[in-house]
């Protein structure tokens, strides 16, 4: 009820600041607290969505004493939108069993981290790749094919396609 959400706020940033001291506390199931929590509160008629992500953000870079991480937890999140609705709403009534939330939330982290390094494994073969062609002299247009063909991941190209793109 809107009467009680200035106090349950209050819970919630007390908590927060209360969890980060919390040494037995893991910080993959503070940021999942965290993120479930906000949510259940849904302060703002816009935006607390982002605002939740934000949190959860902010609650794994402090667990890495990083102001920054280099996977999005959102973006994991998004490709399951469907189960990550269910389960919020199933974690926010009845019982307030959070268990199947905090086991799909460390999943959403593992699959998060995957992608990042298949990103950082991406961008590690570019790099390989234009350090030996370092001392090769190539034109503008055939350093923007091979951008081209190494982010899309494409092996060959034709003439007609290469004048396509040049």
């Amino acid at each position: 009820p809107a009467e009680k959400l200035d106090s349950e706020l209050e819970s919630f940033i007390e908590w927060f600041k209360w969890s980060q001291r919390v040494v037995k506390l893991d910080p993959l199931l503070r940021a999942a607290i965290t993120h479930l929590w906000f949510k259940t509160l849904d302060p703002f008629e816009q935006g607390s969505g982002v605002i939740s992500q934000l949190l959860t953000d902010f609650t794994l870079a402090q667990a890495d004493a990083e102001s920054s991480h280099y996977y999005r937890l959102s973006t994991a999140m998004l490709k399951e939108r469907a189960t990550y609705h269910a389960l919020l709403g199933q974690s926010q009534r009845g019982t307030m069993e959070i268990t199947p939330w905090l086991e799909w939330f460390t999943q959403m982290v593992n699959l998060a981290l995957d992608q990042a390094l298949g990103q950082v494994g991406e961008r590690l073969k570019k790099t390989v790749y234009w350090q030996q062609q370092s001392r090769t002299r190539l034109s503008r247009e055939q350093t923007e094919i091979i951008e081209q063909l190494l982010m899309e991941g494409i092996a060959s190209v034709n003439a007609s396609e290469y004048q396509k793109i040049t």
